[in-house]
């Protein structure tokens, strides 16, 4: 419409044909710059918001990463990023660079302060009876963490209805003295276990650049006959706690630790009945939580997902982390396609598939994953049960670590040239013949330990001795809550191209 109007004007004004074809080349290109500057300057917006001068530190970085990854369905961002859409990080530096700015990424804001919050009710004395594993690895943590982080950085404290404040140096002594039970008595109320206060309390102290570790059993007390009732209004005040803190730290993340130890002492069911126990091996918890990226650090340098003591493991983040994919042969595969290669020998799609002899089964193929930045157990990645084809005849038929050894030689050189790394192989079975585009996602469930570990009766204690009264509802709010602030519904999503 626009070039009509002008065309128009020009042919009246007698523009000979040349000079009207320069001046409507002229004229859309300045409408053309017009319409997209507003975007095209956002970057550039971004880099005198932050005042970056000479030198891109790590910090400033992270800031630009985080406007492209929110904006990156914007074409004037599009050269950040890889076909399958994830942001490459190389490509930003290189922009950077030849826009003379040097990038030191060394210059990363570190965590600030450490708070180590430790559950001081009534119901945590048996942990403390004896030499037990509760104390043992809570004093091997605390090492570890004064082992990477300046001691005078670390908040040690009890938390009830109130924090109680230890003092702790570098002498490990101080650590076992605070892990006594006559140490414990002296916190607070010991009545009773309000986990949504003690959850609120921790948020609300807490500040940028630091990370919490609250160390508890993390049972529910209710006080009534409705149970079912009660927990249900239980799990809306934890949510209710994850909410406000997910308002005031829009990337707050949560990695909740399971662990297993000796516990003599007495134990008391929701309702108050008083059981006593000899050496019984009950789960304890630490939720760890954080900014994503200070949560990360502290994952990746005390090796919190393999620390050995660690039985089960799930990790909470309200980002879309990005997910590298590729289309990779295997031994096993059954028939053989052309492939079609983009950028860092990226598969595009797949065609012209063959199958060997009349009755050579059904077509299969193997998807290879990196899911490393996910922070995902195992046994959630393995479980197809949390998979889901949105879109193609398709069936997914095994997922298995990868192992190098599992490539055929020519997928070998190419995951070599790509310079990726693989954590996963899902291998894929077609229902017929028919074959057609796939699209798959990881979704976000509750994982089945969730599940295993959880009573909602502990009356016979002995023969729930495993399982957490009511910890179903507790992951349950955490899990709604982060569900509800983020416009992501899954993991991650998958799409590869197919035709026959």
């Amino acid at each position: 419409m626009v070039k009509k109007y002008f065309e128009f004007s020009l042919y009246s004004k007698g523009f000979t044909p040349v000079l009207r074809k320069a001046v409507l080349s002229v004229l859309l290109v300045s409408i053309m710059s017009i319409t997209s500057c507003g975007r095209k300057d956002l970057l550039e917006s971004k880099i005198a918001e932050l005042k970056i001068e000479q030198t891109v530190d790590g910090e400033q970085f992270t800031a630009l990463v985080d406007l492209i990854e929110k904006n990156s369905g914007d074409r004037s961002f599009k050269k950040f990023l890889s076909k399958e859409g994830v942001f490459q990080e190389e490509k930003l530096i290189t922009f950077l660079e030849k826009k003379g700015y040097t990038v030191s990424l060394e210059a990363v804001k570190g965590i600030s302060k450490i708070n180590f919050y430790l559950e001081s009710s009534g119901s945590i004395d048996g942990y403390l009876n004896g030499n037990t594993s509760y104390k043992n690895d809570i004093i091997d943590l605390l090492v570890d963490v004064k082992n990477h982080y300046d001691v005078k950085d670390i908040n040690l404290s009890y938390i009830t209805n109130q924090v109680t404040p230890l003092n702790i140096s570098d002498n490990v002594n101080d650590i076992t003295k605070a892990l006594t039970i006559d140490s414990f008595r002296t916190a607070g109320n010991r009545a009773s276990s309000d986990l949504n206060g003690i959850l609120n309390t921790s948020f609300n102290l807490q500040d940028d650049g630091e990370v919490t570790f609250l160390v508890s059993d993390m049972i529910y007390s209710i006080e009534g006959s409705n149970v079912l009732e009660l927990l249900n209004a239980s799990k809306s005040f934890i949510k209710d706690a994850f909410n406000k803190a997910l308002k005031k730290d829009t990337d707050l993340s949560t990695l909740i630790l399971k662990l297993d130890s000796d516990f003599t002492g007495t134990y008391y069911s929701y309702n108050n009945l008083k059981t006593t126990l000899n050496k019984e091996n009950r789960p304890y918890y630490i939720f760890v939580f954080g900014g994503e990226r200070y949560l990360n650090e502290i994952i990746t340098k005390l090796d919190l997902l393999n620390r050995k003591e660690v039985k089960e493991y799930h990790y909470f983040t309200p980002s879309t982390l990005p997910t590298y994919y590729n289309v990779f042969k295997t031994e096993s595969d059954n028939g053989s396609y052309k492939v079609d290669k983009g950028r860092n020998n990226e598969v595009v799609s797949i065609s012209d598939i063959r199958l060997s002899g009349r009755d050579g089964g059904e077509f299969s193929f193997t998807v290879g994953v990196d899911y490393s930045k996910l922070n995902l157990e195992s046994k959630y990645l393995e479980d197809v049960n949390n998979y889901a084809i949105t879109h193609g005849n398709y069936e997914l038929v095994g997922i298995e670590k990868f192992d190098v050894s599992l490539l055929h030689p020519s997928a070998k050189e190419q995951l070599s040239r790509s310079g990726q790394t693989l954590t996963h192989l899902l291998t894929f079975e077609a229902k017929n013949k028919s074959y057609n585009d796939l699209s798959f996602e990881l979704k976000k469930k509750v994982p089945s330990w969730v599940l295993d570990v959880n009573t909602e009766n502990d009356l016979k204690i002995q023969e729930t001795i495993d399982k957490t009264f009511g910890f179903k509802y507790l992951f349950d709010g955490i899990y709604e809550s982060y569900l509800n602030n983020t416009s992501m519904k899954n993991y991650s999503e998958f799409k590869i191209k197919i035709s026959k």
